[in-house]
């Protein structure tokens, strides 16, 4: 007989999922997903003004934990972009590289604990998609 170590669920009502695996070594890794999961961004870190359509993916394994927010604004990839970079910086993190182009911006860096941070904003059909990546799980 197979001992199942995860579990895999999704909630009928908000369409979030869940789900839960331990490793041999005792080592919890779990995941949820969804419109409703709460955008727990490290400090000093906010949810872009205005954003919306905001889907957040949160990993944690163990004592570490990483966060993935995709969301959509009328703002420019350039205007997410400076905002996201301001908060980045000022909580240590060195960004290297910047990437621009006229529809698409590109952050990636990480601070010295060894976090990482990217996004990726990218207009499209009127408006911004974003996605904001952050944490020690990436590694």
């Amino acid at each position: 007989m197979v001992d199942p170590r995860g579990t895999f669920d999704v909630d009928q009502e908000t369409g979030e999922t869940s789900a839960r695996f331990e490793a041999e070594d005792g080592t919890v890794t779990a995941m949820r997903s969804g419109r409703t999961v709460p955008p727990d961004l490290p400090e000093g870190f906010t949810l872009y003004p205005q954003a919306r359509g905001v889907n957040v993916t949160r990993v944690d394994q163990g004592e570490r934990r990483s966060i993935i927010v995709d969301m959509r604004s009328d703002a420019t990839p350039r205007q997410i972009a400076d905002h996201y970079l301001a908060e980045a910086e000022a909580a240590g993190f060195t960004i290297e590289p910047r990437v621009r182009s006229d529809e698409t911006e590109v952050l990636a860096g990480e601070n010295a604990d060894g976090q990482a941070f990217s996004l990726v904003a990218k207009r499209d059909d009127g408006a911004t998609q974003a996605q904001l990546s952050m944490g020690d799980t990436f590694r």
